[in-house]
């Protein structure tokens, strides 16, 4: 650039106006490490330090400067060096840059209130951001004057963290602050243009059904096909429900040089669903597919959404696999946005900017004299060049700017305040490539990546007027251990250290953490925030006053925090305690972050629960079943309304070419009554093919091939249904005192054989199903018989593979009441128990007490369960279990060992195995 300027100046008057950092000369300083690599090879000649953050950070500009004064055409010079009048922290740090000053003596009297160089310590990106909007309102409150476009946010990766920053700064009400973010691709900031992208590359693609479904939630997408959140969480299910992977049709495939079948596309998928819409359920195949009973009702409206989104989809994928000329790919590209983005008031400059930005893409490709059809993939890779290239710079905006860090010189900001300043993360860690000559032979004014960034770090602090702010994070989130720093805040600190203190080296560290580094705790509700005293760090305070209120309503002891109001006005903990009753609290918080942390280390139960109501509780079977499966889910569910919601499943994108377990259930549950009505193979393959539990094709024939003679075997074994009376009923309620609680379990069994009772599940037994058995056939032995006939107190697991029996229990009354008791128990405590683990537990007792231990604790983590499937986790893994036994230090304890053997060796008395 610096050549073609001087070739230029030879024929014309060329002004360049540089931003220089120092008024001094400074083309020879270096920072220590290289004067001390120079005073080895006895090269020092003229060089020095000077000042050790301009010659570490301002490198590049020194480079420029350098080759500006090397140009021979340079005819004069104009220099106007303005400094600081303050006396600030801040303020003496760029005087002596400016100045080129760097004592070896303390010369800063740091006054008490000096707040123009802060530096915070979080758990995370959002505590920074948190912390940032109580400071910045606190500099609102008590600097008069300043607005908010005099304040610049940068921080590393912004497009990455934007929806971070929205969350923390657009969801304030009251203390709302204007913000605004710059630099950002219009793929980013535009909802249109990042939908507009996502259709292009959808087009491009195979259309799985993953990406097809997070192309229609994109708000811009769902609201032009008027499909609300409950509505796309149902598509999901339909999408999941109906087997739909990948493909909008079979001509989709076909277009794609595969073969045209619909099997597993949304095409089929769709058609099952709306055979599903519009018979009954139950209802066998309908030309070779089996309905999918998902949608009923007002839901055809959302499947009818749907289908009209898949059309249009359709069409676009057609127009896209033809290549055209620049000029016709314009009128496709407006008509997708007519079909996808109808403009609204809400979305008309969304719109208009990408049509904009189609119009000026055509314009250039008009331009360049192409004259070829153009591929989807060429116009796909040139708009998304168009709408991903960023505005460069920080210009205000009227409100706070959040922008990226990208170089800029001594922009005019009040307050400048740098996020994410952590160890790697900023300057980044660029390894250069083995061909890289430039990073071989590096020659002055070289873009080097992380010379760059130091010199933007330079230019920050130097553009700030009152106050540099850093923050990064410094903990970690989990187990509180500390975290180190960028680079550039630990030499910052260094520094800073040296000027207050006079000292090097640790103490000069210690110094400047100790004036300027402030330790913020995990949460923004802690108690620290709103405490007041003689050990109270002032630093630490929060506009929050919901967090101020609930914490009073806690009767948390509080005082004066002055936690300050959105007008700038103090709340003490005093006034708003009064507002809810409690005029008279005081606080007692510790002042290390450490008692935070013990608290959210301490077990979730300290105490038995308090009785819950009504004190008189009826259950089910099922309800017991269901405890003794998971007692920490049970607990949680029930006595603390806690429901924990297991995250939604990624939808499928690849045809199966296996089968699980859940699919062999599945295809057994749905065949059964074919296989006992002696339906022929021929027609067990056709109505099993209707279905999309097993792969399509000859696979999938050729394992229902080998799997068929089981599932005969187990039709054969299972009972058929009847329409008549059952043959038995059994009917019988149980109540239990216990801990101020009574349970009464009520329930009937009603059976169609004289055998007895018969359970069944196409799948290999595992504790889990000889347990469920077990309190079944407690209840049947201990019920009284309400039918013609009193069956045998038998009772009989039928699955895949060999079954189980247990005999009749003549002491079934006092064991059922014995296991009610656990549950009223279980209702105020986790109960130690485990159904894997107990039943392992019970079985190696025989060999050793500890041997059973291990073993138990073995399944517990997942490790070497005799009965595990491939993959399957341990019980431990559960999340109420994680919950429930948080920071136990050993879950299976004694406890654990009484609970086995008072559930599972009476199970294993009755048991008889290999049926």
């Amino acid at each position: 650039y610096l050549d073609v300027l001087a070739k230029l100046g030879q024929w014309m008057e060329i002004r360049l106006y540089l931003q220089n950092p120092c008024r001094e000369y400074w083309d020879l300083i270096v920072g220590p490490r290289r004067l001390a690599q120079l005073e080895v090879r006895d090269a020092v000649d003229y060089h020095e330090v000077g000042h050790p953050l301009l010659a570490s950070w301002g490198q590049q500009t020194q480079s420029l400067i350098a080759l500006l004064g090397e140009a021979g055409n340079v005819k004069g010079e104009d220099a106007l060096f303005v400094g600081r009048e303050s006396d600030s922290l801040l303020a003496t740090v760029q005087n002596r840059i400016l100045d080129l000053q760097h004592q070896e003596s303390a010369s800063v009297a740091l006054a008490a209130d000096d707040r123009s160089v802060q530096i915070h310590v979080c758990h995370s990106l959002v505590r920074q951001l948190e912390v940032l909007h109580d400071q910045l309102l606190d500099r609102f409150a008590t600097q008069p004057g300043l607005r908010a476009d005099q304040v610049l946010v940068v921080m590393p990766d912004l497009a990455r963290h934007a929806s971070l920053i929205d969350a923390v700064f657009g969801s304030q009400d009251a203390r709302r602050i204007p913000y605004h973010l710059v630099g950002l691709p219009r793929a980013e900031a535009n909802p249109v243009a990042r939908a507009m992208l996502m259709l292009l590359r959808l087009l491009a693609s195979r259309c799985p059904a993953s990406a097809v479904f997070h192309l229609l939630r994109e708000p811009v997408i769902s609201a032009a096909f008027e499909l609300d959140a409950a509505w796309l969480e149902s598509l999901h299910d339909w999408i999941d429900a109906a087997d739909i992977r990948w493909g909008l049709s079979a001509e989709h495939r076909a277009r794609m040089g595969l073969p045209a079948s619909k099997d597993f596309s949304f095409e089929e998928g769709l058609d099952r669903l709306f055979l599903g819409l519009a018979l009954p359920d139950g209802s066998e195949p309908w030309a070779g597919m089996l309905p999918v009973p998902a949608a009923e009702g007002t839901e055809a409206a959302a499947l009818g959404a749907f289908d009209a989104f898949l059309q249009a989809l359709e069409v676009a994928q057609i127009q896209a696999a033809e290549p055209a000329q620049p000029v016709a790919w314009g009128v496709r590209l407006e008509a997708w946005l007519d079909d996808f983005f109808p403009a609204t008031r809400a979305t008309a400059e969304a719109v208009a900017e990408v049509r904009h930005a189609v119009q000026a893409l055509v314009t250039d490709l008009v331009a360049s004299g192409l004259e070829e059809g153009l591929p989807l993939s060429v116009i796909e890779a040139a708009f998304t060049a168009r709408l991903e290239d960023p505005a460069q710079g920080a210009i205000p905006t009227g409100g706070i700017t959040f922008a990226g860090m990208t170089p800029m010189r001594h922009l005019p900001y009040e307050i400048v305040c740098v996020l994410g300043m952590d160890d790697g993360v900023y300057p980044t860690l660029h390894k250069p490539d083995e061909f890289d000559l430039i990073a071989r032979a590096p020659q002055p004014g070289d873009r080097q990546r992380r010379l760059d960034e130091r010199n933007v770090f330079l230019d920050l602090l130097l553009a700030a007027g009152s106050c540099f702010y850093l923050s990064y994070t410094g903990r970690h989130i989990r187990d509180d251990s500390g975290l180190t720093p960028s680079v550039l805040v630990s030499e910052l600190l260094e520094y800073l250290g040296h000027l207050i203190s006079g000292k090097k080296g640790p103490e000069a560290l210690a110094a400047a953490r100790s004036r300027l580094v402030v330790e913020h705790p995990l949460q923004a509700f802690s108690a620290r925030y709103f405490s007041a005293g003689d050990a109270h760090d002032t630093s630490l305070f929060s506009y929050a006053q919901e967090y101020l209120a609930a914490l009073s309503a806690r009767e948390i002891r509080t005082a004066k925090p002055p936690a300050r109001g959105a007008d700038g006005v103090p709340a003490s903990a005093g006034e708003t305690s009064t507002e809810h009753g409690s005029d008279d609290a005081t606080v007692d918080s510790e002042p290390e972050d450490e008692a935070e942390i013990r608290d959210f280390a301490q077990p979730f139960f300290l105490a038995p629960l308090p009785v819950p109501e009504p004190a008189v509780r009826v259950i089910g079977l099922a309800d017991l079943q269901d405890f003794f499966s998971n007692p920490a889910r049970h607990l949680l569910r029930q006595s603390l309304q806690v429901s924990l919601r297991e995250a939604e499943e990624e939808l499928q994108d690849d045809e199966p070419f296996g089968v699980d377990w859940a699919s062999r259930r599945e295809l057994a549950q749905r065949l059964l009554p074919a296989l006992q009505a002696g339906a022929t193979d021929e027609q067990i393959l056709t109505l099993a093919a209707a279905g999309r539990e097993y792969p399509a094709g000859a696979l999938g024939q050729s394992l229902l091939l080998r799997e068929l003679p089981a599932l005969r075997h187990y039709a054969a074994r299972v009972p058929v249904a009847r329409c008549g009376p059952p043959t038995w009923s059994v009917s019988a309620r149980f109540d239990v005192a216990a801990g101020g609680l009574t349970v009464i379990l009520e329930d009937m069994l009603v059976g169609f054989e004289a055998w007895g009772q018969i359970c069944h599940r196409y799948a290999t037994p595992a504790a889990r199903d000889k347990l469920e058995t077990w309190l079944s056939h407690l209840f049947f032995n201990a019920a009284d018989a309400a039918g013609p006939v009193d069956p045998p107190r038998r009772t009989r697991w039928l699955g895949r593979e060999p079954g189980f029996e247990f005999s009749p229990c003549a002491a079934a009354e006092d064991l059922l009441r014995e296991l009610l008791a656990l549950y009223a128990q279980g209702l105020s405590l986790p109960l130690r128990f485990a159904p894997r683990a107990a039943m392992t537990y019970v079985e190696e007792l025989p060999k050793g007490r500890a041997r059973a231990l291990r073993e138990a604790r073995r399944v517990w983590a997942g490790q070497g369960d005799p009965g595990a499937v491939w993959g399957r986790r341990g019980e431990g893994d559960s999340p109420a279990w994680r919950i429930v036994l948080r920071h136990e230090p050993q879950p299976l304890n004694a406890d654990f060992e009484h609970m086995a053997c008072t559930v599972f060796e009476p199970l294993l008395a009755h048991l008889s195995e290999e049926i």
